[in-house]
């Protein structure tokens, strides 16, 4: 449960609201990113084995094209590489691991404090709302870029153990950090339903579904033909500008990027334009 520190000055100081949230929350960087980075580096442990990517292609050739192609995006040569097989088998659901963090951030924005009572007192003091939602969006941003370099910093680990990948050092940094366009604007969307729902389960169950219906519409998205409804769709799923095996091959794709960035500033600004005429008191 968050407090309020009565020892911080809002009106004077400015990025307080910001650094006490990097106070109470700092530690889940160590635990996610940890925990994420060890995920990464045994990944990658397992490719030295012999034989192993040999029995790995072997289990995709025994799916259907379509199938493998829509669930990761890749086809089955590039899947049977060491960086396909890091590509399907960490970065294709790794992501949806730092967007449920995201949500339980969103969460804590306003939501949660607004149903425990904190955002009552929080709101007392001479603070303005904005900076409330701008300096905890900022922070919590801080603190998902800091798990995702220490997730990095499990892979670089693994690569350096391994021997075994060809990716430059570069292209596993741009890999990894591609996934923070797509966890910022899951971040963007939970604060902006955090301004529009009362309850947190609601709110909770809002950001879960956004991370559900994005997978799963960028599934069937993938199994349609082109011309299909469902291909047209899924242009409004976030992971499909996610497109792991594509950055993994080619880096950043820019255009990918520069959408979903701008769809997380959106959503902030919706929510702060909506939590500054949100009555609270209802």
């Amino acid at each position: 449960m968050q407090t309020v520190p009565s020892s911080v000055n809002y009106r004077s100081s400015r990025g307080a609201v910001f650094i006490e949230t990097l106070r109470q929350n700092w530690k889940q960087v160590l635990y996610w990113g940890i925990g994420c980075g060890a995920m990464g580096f045994f990944t990658i442990s397992l490719l030295p084995y012999s034989g192993f990517l040999e029995a790995y292609q072997k289990i995709i050739e025994m799916l259907p094209p379509q199938v493998y192609q829509a669930f990761l995006g890749e086809d089955t040569a590039f899947a049977a590489t060491p960086e396909g097989y890091l590509s399907g088998e960490f970065f294709s659901w790794i992501v949806l691991m730092y967007a449920l963090y995201a949500v339980i951030a969103g969460l804590n924005v306003s939501a949660n404090e607004e149903e425990s009572g904190i955002l009552d007192v929080l709101l007392s003091l001479p603070l303005p709302r904005w900076r409330m939602v701008i300096e905890k969006a900022a922070a919590y941003t801080l603190i998902i870029t800091g798990m995702v370099f220490l997730s990095f910093l499990g892979l670089w680990g693994g690569e350096l153990t391994a021997h075994v990948l060809t990716i430059e050092t570069e292209r596993l940094a741009e890999t990894v950090f591609n996934m923070l366009p797509s966890v910022l604007m899951v971040l963007g969307f939970t604060i902006f339903a955090g301004t529009v729902f009362r309850r947190r389960s609601t709110v909770a169950r809002v950001g879960g579904a956004i991370i559900v219906g994005s997978f799963f519409l960028e599934f069937m998205g993938g199994m349609a033909s082109q011309a299909s409804l469902a291909r047209a769709i899924s242009v409004i799923s976030f992971y499909h500008y996610y497109d792991p095996a594509g950055v993994i091959q080619h880096g950043f794709n820019w255009g990918n990027i520069a959408i979903l960035l701008v769809a997380s500033i959106l959503l902030l600004a919706a929510a702060v334009w909506r939590f500054q005429r949100r009555d609270l008191g209802v």
